[in-house]
């Protein structure tokens, strides 16, 4: 018998992982005045981090993806006589490697200083996570790699080599070959800088190399002094007792920053139960056995209940 004081729009949308844009997209471009809204919460967050006060954490924040499609050329030729041939796979290797290989700088953004400040680590730890050579320094130190990872990648743009492509037939040499690398940019880093990064890491074979595909999606950001944010850490502390929040940036892309273009606060937020630890739950993203467990759902379905009564009145 509850009636909302406000407008509670629910989406469903099926191609998050195709980047949204026949989903998300599509509604805000195409069917704005049908999804209008001032707040908005979509996936990931809430799992207990082992650091600090054990907060869970909400993503005020993005990255940027912008995805490239490579290519090398060769000189095909018959596969029985590979002495002195040009072949294009064996290019896109050396490419490949380089490019795994890059590691560009840390950068401690505004919402890294954030986070590091909330999750509140005494003394050496907390300086650590402040200063670009203490963090690489932890990470390269860090046992539950999991947690090494998220934080590694809350801190540096990333590149990953996860598509490759080349030749026709095992007895010929190949002509072209071609690599799609993931790569996910920090705040402030767009697509003249991937270049130029992209530059730096494959060095005197850039001239070797052509981009014949690039897809830009800029890094998004939300400010966390807001109803919102108040009403999901009120809640939080309801469902987990002497549970807290702290800020932290989505490592990889949700539909959130289809909205935020749109000037709609928006955070990525759940609630995990501690079933799932978080350096396994860092791990499980489009990996092995990726799932949730059923008291995970619950606590979910509490907080959003919850989450909408706060925010649009009883």
């Amino acid at each position: 018998g509850w009636r909302p004081r406000g407008t509670l729009v629910y989406l469903a949308v099926a191609d998050e992982e195709a980047m949204g844009t026949h989903g998300a997209q599509w509604l805000v471009d195409n069917a704005w005045d049908d999804v209008r809204c001032d707040f908005l919460v979509t996936e990931f967050g809430g799992a207990k981090l082992p650091l600090g006060s054990g907060a869970r954490l909400i993503m005020v924040a993005e990255k940027g993806s912008h995805w490239v499609r490579l290519r090398t050329r060769g000189v095909p030729g018959h596969g029985s006589m590979p002495f002195r041939s040009e072949n294009a796979a064996v290019k896109m290797a050396e490419v490949i490697r380089r490019v795994a290989a890059y590691r560009p700088a840390a950068d401690l953004h505004e919402t890294w200083r954030r986070f590091v400040e909330a999750i509140g680590l005494p003394g050496a730890q907390g300086m650590l996570l402040s200063r670009r050579w203490g963090l690489e320094l932890a990470l390269s130190r860090a046992k539950a790699i999991g947690v090494a990872r998220m934080l590694h990648a809350a801190t540096h743009t990333t590149f990953s080599p996860n598509i490759l492509r080349s030749g026709v037939k095992i007895n010929v040499i190949p002509e072209s070959a071609e690599a799609d690398i993931d790569i996910r940019t920090l705040p402030g880093v767009d697509g003249p800088e991937v270049r130029r990064m992209l530059r730096e890491a494959i060095g005197d074979l850039w001239s070797e190399v052509e981009i014949v595909a690039e897809g830009d999606n800029l890094a998004t950001a939300s400010p966390a002094d807001t109803p919102l944010w108040r009403t999901l850490e009120s809640v939080t502390a309801r469902l987990i007792p002497g549970g807290t929040v702290a800020p932290f940036i989505v490592v990889g892309a949700t539909d959130s920053r289809f909205f935020r273009r749109k000037g709609v606060t928006a955070y990525g937020y759940g609630l995990l139960s501690d079933k799932i630890p978080f350096d396994q739950f860092a791990r499980m993203f489009h990996g092995r056995n990726e799932r949730i467990d059923q008291e995970s759902l619950r606590l979910m379905v509490e907080l959003w209940d919850g989450t909408a009564r706060e925010m649009l009145g009883s």
